[in-house]
């Protein structure tokens, strides 16, 4: 016993050791970061200052390199900060105004983005404080001549958490990106490429988030932030060969955050042209783990249709280039894997129903989605206690309906703004006949939002037809097959609510394109812009009401 309790005690010293030791000297500094854990979080100081990127052999190696001890907060940096996790590596370099971000697998980086906290004027490096070191999570400030940025990185994470000082204005992410994706969970992404306008910048139709794929196939950048008031751009450079997409900028508020994920994994993405389709995907490139696979069919103008990649008429329909990304997990997805949706509920704790509800002011406690109510439901009736719940079934599924009810009003508003819209965009071209060729364009994004509230107008069915569904669940309570014949009629309340949430993502997604393609005519053509803002105010105004 003495012997064990004596192995015990050098075994934790040595771990203790390890942790709180005051600097760890390079060469043992890979062995120590596996032996305490890689996931864990560590902040390194290169003791010399680079003026280039650091190359990935030399975060590879952290030749020369000095380790911090845990709650080390006041170290005299020699060099440029690095701190990493098991995932991700953030390196501040003090002769840069940028923050660079790589990928870390199996031993091994990738640089795959430099961020850029942007004001009016270029800004310089001046400080850096270490706000939190420990193996749960490190936090870094980078403090400029007039902004700072906190950057904060946690335990076996994939997304770097940024939060701009108030006199940023906006967050510029450049990176070697071939796509910006503007996903839709219920409908179709926007997807653009370098190639898709003349213009050097793009305002993108985002709400909280973008999908950036990267070049190479194997990775894959997610950008989220908090409010939906938060703007971004495409910004482009060059012509023909040589046209590429320069970067992204996120527009920065008081207070929000923004996050930057990694997905990794080879073959994550795919594209393939027209001459290429079918035979590149059935032969060349199959997915490389089991997920939600969309395909998304590009079209003109950023506009795509997206379809679930699984589906084997998929070859048939598409006759135009085609992008291939996993959106969501499924039940055989790995562990390890992470996918957008995973993204989105980590960063925003909200998944994609409750967002849109959420986005158009009507999602909440109080009034729960056909989704939660129905599964909530038809546990009750496996469970053998929908007799007991009763009342609660009743309370749950007259605030679903409300809120089915309270949607398709929210649906219909969309219909009276695209026919205002419409006529305001004719007669705004009557009046002035410089208008003339910007209309058509908007016109036929307006036409989009018609199409989606009319395409699924016989899936959503009518409030009252859901009220009649959940009488008839009700009426099955404390009968011998009541659990089959609730999870048949749950089925077609869920089906209701996705044709709603499809309909709304829709048109939310049109509306915001509408509202910034008249911003984009309003900056190039400046003697229409007064006009122009009349549309926008009154585009704005639905965008920004709440139920």
């Amino acid at each position: 016993m003495k012997h064990v309790k004596l192995l015990y005690f050098l075994f934790f010293t040595f771990i203790f050791l390890i942790r709180f030791s005051p600097i760890v000297q390079a060469q043992d500094i890979n062995q120590r970061i596996q032996e305490t854990g890689a996931p864990f979080t560590y902040v390194l100081d290169t003791n010399s200052i680079s003026t280039n990127p650091i190359s990935t052999q030399t975060l590879n190696k952290k030749n020369g390199w000095t380790l911090l001890a845990e709650d080390d907060t006041a170290h005299p940096f020699k060099g440029d900060v690095v701190f990493l996790n098991d995932k991700i590596a953030v390196i501040v370099r003090q002769k840069s105004h940028g923050v660079e971000i790589y990928s870390l697998i199996d031993g091994q980086s990738a640089r795959r983005a430099t961020l850029f906290a942007q004001t009016s004027s270029p800004e310089t490096l001046s400080s850096l404080e270490i706000l939190e070191n420990n193996p749960g999570a490190v936090e870094i400030k980078a403090n400029y001549k007039i902004i700072s940025i906190g950057l904060r990185l946690t335990t076996g994470e994939r997304s770097l958490e940024i939060l701009p000082s108030v006199e940023t204005d906006r967050l510029r992410i450049e990176s070697l990106c071939e796509y910006v994706i503007v996903p839709d969970f219920f409908s179709d992404d926007m997807v653009f490429s370098a190639d898709a306008f003349d213009r050097d910048s793009i305002r993108l139709p985002t709400a909280k988030f973008f999908l950036q794929a990267i070049h190479g196939g194997d990775c894959m950048m997610m950008g989220v932030w908090e409010s939906d008031e938060q703007n971004t751009r495409l910004i482009l450079s060059g012509s023909g060969a040589a046209r590429k997409i320069e970067a992204t900028e996120i527009e920065c508020k008081e207070g929000r955050k923004i996050w930057l994920a990694l997905m990794e994994n080879a073959n994550l993405w795919h594209c393939a042209n027209k001459q290429t389709i079918p035979p590149s995907i059935g032969e060349n490139w199959s997915p490389p783990f089991s997920a939600n696979w969309r395909m998304n069919v590009l079209q003109n103008g950023g506009m795509a249709k997206s379809f679930p990649f699984s589906e084997p008429s998929l070859q048939e329909q598409a006759q135009a280039s085609c992008l291939i990304y996993p959106i969501d997990r499924d039940r055989a997805t790995p562990l390890t894997t992470i996918c957008p949706i995973d993204i989105m509920r980590n960063t925003l704790g909200v998944g994609p129903c409750q967002y849109i509800l959420a986005a158009e002011g009507l999602g909440s406690d109080a009034n729960p989605t056909t989704e939660q109510v129905t599964e909530w439901v038809e546990r009750q009736f496996e469970r053998k206690r929908e007799t007991r719940y009763k009342d609660q079934i009743i309370v749950q599924f007259t605030a679903m309906t409300n809120l089915l009810t309270e949607t398709e009003k929210r649906i219909e508003r969309y219909q009276v703004l695209t026919n205002e819209l419409s006529a305001s965009c004719q007669n705004e071209a009557r009046a002035h006949p410089q208008m003339a060729s910007a209309v058509p364009p908007l016109l036929a994004i307006l036409a989009n939002i018609d199409n989606a509230i009319l395409s699924k107008r016989d899936a959503r069915k009518s409030p009252q037809y859901a009220v009649q569904l959940s009488d008839q669940i009700v009426s099955l309570i404390g009968k011998e097959d009541g659990l089959s014949v609730c999870q048949k009629l749950g089925d077609q309340l869920r089906a209701i609510g996705l044709a709603q949430d499809s309909t709304l993502s829709k048109c939310r997604m049109m509306a915001r394109w509408f509202l910034q393609n008249c911003w984009m005519i309003a900056e190039r053509t400046p003697e229409v812009s007064a006009t122009m803002e009349k549309v926008i105010t009154h585009a704005e105004n639905l965008l920004k009401s709440k139920p």
